[in-house]
């Protein structure tokens, strides 16, 4: 029997359920913090792309977690350090490892509602691509806390993070090293880290670091024939802790060589209460900045890492000064959930 169309109801039914099934289901994988070890086997062995979902808890973790050419998402319930939060405590592998890498990308991955904790040597190894063949998709890190990791967003020179039209995104995130460093750990380096052909945004976000909040240079001219990586930060919390020890200035930006634009956001050292200084020869981009303590409820050189609260005391300059007219810094925009009190 055909309908008034000519079109006969089996090949209706046919091209129905062609739109209505999808062709591809992407899996859901399910863990709690008991399950640490199955996480790193999955994200090497799993073929496809899928959604790893971690229950709230910390998790211990001895290996390092290794994304591949799919695009994962790795999802927990929230950050910050509470009982509810998702967290990755790299102590254990970090303290067996020379160079401990607790994340190595080697292609696009969305990683969303975590904590990850103490990763010596780098937090994240990003190796995306190449010159000649960038990832044509995007690492993505929303509402993300990197606590205690020597250097987070580290690229290897010759390497490509992003590309122009695809750049890293990060947004909502918290990158705070603090005196509580584990001793027998390296000395804390940068938070941002990228060499050579590398582009990234980041929007409200903290940074808090003893040492470099940014370090872009280029290593390998024949290999990146380009003018050095390009940065964009918006609506964001640079407070650092270098100051001056009475004889040299540390510096907490060096730029030799690459674009570094910085809006809407608030700059701050706290032991010269002053502003960031800028080494290496090259400057950033500043706009509609400022230079003043941001006011953290409580966020101070020796602050116990479960008793860092990124939240704005009353008065803070940070205050509706986001391009978007939110309060500059992570915990603004769209809702995430963060979870303040002590874990431990």
């Amino acid at each position: 029997m055909a309908n008034r169309n000519g079109m006969s109801i089996g090949s209706f039914l046919i091209l129905a359920l062609f739109f209505i099934v999808p062709a591809v289901s992407q899996e859901i994988l399910e863990y709690e913090p008991e399950d640490a070890v199955l996480i790193s086997i999955d994200l090497r062995d799993y073929d496809d792309t899928y959604t790893m979902k971690l229950a709230p808890g910390l998790y211990e973790m001895g290996v390092q977690l290794r994304f591949q050419d799919e695009t994962p998402v790795l999802e927990g319930s929230g950050s910050g350090l509470g009982p509810e939060a998702t967290i990755l405590d790299f102590y254990s592998y970090s303290a067996s490892e020379d160079d401990a890498r607790a994340f190595s990308i080697r292609g696009p991955a969305i990683i969303r509602n975590i904590t990850i904790l103490n990763a010596d040597g780098r937090a994240l190894d990003l190796r995306t691509g190449s010159v000649d063949s960038p990832s044509d998709a995007p690492v993505i890190f929303e509402n993300v806390w990197f606590i205690n990791c020597q250097t987070i967003f580290k690229s290897t020179g010759g390497r490509t993070v992003g590309t122009p039209a695809a750049p890293m995104i990060v947004k909502n995130c918290v990158f705070a090293i603090t005196a509580d460093y584990p001793s027998d750990f390296g000395a804390p380096s940068s938070i941002i880290n990228l060499r050579d052909t590398s582009y990234a945004t980041f929007d409200h976000c903290d940074f808090f670091n003893h040492d470099l909040a940014v370090s872009m240079r280029l290593d390998d001219p024949e290999a990146a024939p380009n003018e050095g990586p390009s940065v964009t930060i918006t609506n964001s919390i640079l407070l650092a802790t270098n100051g001056n020890d009475g004889t040299v200035e540390t510096d907490d930006i060096y730029l030799t060589q690459g674009s570094l634009t910085i809006k809407n956001s608030v700059l701050w050292d706290l032991v010269s209460e002053g502003e960031l200084l800028v080494t290496g020869g090259a400057e950033p981009e500043i706009i509609d900045s400022v230079v003043y303590n941001p006011l953290y409820v409580n966020v101070t050189p020796g602050t116990l890492n479960a008793d860092l609260d990124f939240n704005l005391q009353s008065g803070s300059p940070a205050s509706g000064l986001g391009l978007d007219g939110l309060n500059a810094g992570s915990i603004a925009g769209e809702p995430v959930s963060v979870y303040h009190w002590s874990l431990f």
